[in-house]
């Protein structure tokens, strides 16, 4: 793991540059189980690991860029949460690749918020495809709202999927750098933001749309 939940500081905290100091100081962002440190880890995605020898992000087929994406945006979406509701990391419900939708009509959101805010993020690295339309109107249909996020040095800028997007909504994406571990986080989509409309996503190009 990248990122853990200091129940010290009710922070999340990244990377092997912490105090690997009492047990149970850190905990999973995304299980609640308990994780070991490992400061002298060279690989910061290997700097938490489940003190039960598990991992509960199954992405085995995602990329190193993607899962950093996730993870990191997991982290902004916490603190976020926690300015404007002056919550705690354990009060907000995070979850990595999981269902958004009923057994006849569902997707698998990157990143799901589903408690205090009910939030999927798309994370973009090197999808050849994201049926973007179809998942906000999937998401929208469920009360959820979404967030676009992309990886800086994937296979499109933010900057370029910004400007595809523009005629659906000022939409403002989110973006990941993988090297240097930052995050931010992006527009949040609604209904009211994002035109569904067919006419609308005409000038999308198709690996969005």
């Amino acid at each position: 793991m990248l990122v853990a939940v200091n129940t010290t500081t009710d922070t999340v905290v990244t990377g092997a540059l912490v105090a690997a100091t009492a047990s149970g100081q850190y905990e999973c962002l995304f299980c609640e189980t308990p994780l070991v440190a490992d400061t002298a880890a060279e690989d910061p995605l290997e700097a938490f690991t489940h003190a039960n020898g598990t991992d509960c992000l199954h992405n085995d087929n995602a990329s190193r860029a993607h899962r950093i994406g996730e993870e990191l945006i997991s982290r902004e979406l916490c603190q976020w949460l926690s300015h404007w509701f002056g919550l705690s990391p354990q009060e907000v419900t995070v979850a990595a690749e999981k269902h958004v939708g009923t057994d006849a009509t569902w997707m698998i959101a990157d990143v799901r918020v589903s408690d205090p805010i009910q939030l999927a993020v798309e994370v973009v690295y090197l999808s050849s495809s994201l049926n973007l339309r179809e998942r906000l109107a999937l998401l929208f249909d469920q009360e959820y709202t979404g967030m676009v996020v992309v990886v800086a040095n994937g296979g499109v800028s933010p900057m370029r999927i910004e400007r595809h997007l523009s005629s659906v909504g000022a939409i403002q994406v989110g973006t990941v750098d993988p090297d240097r571990f930052e995050a931010s986080i992006g527009s949040v989509l609604t209904p009211d933001h994002v035109d569904l409309s067919p006419d609308a996503w005409q000038p999308v190009p198709a690996y969005l749309a």
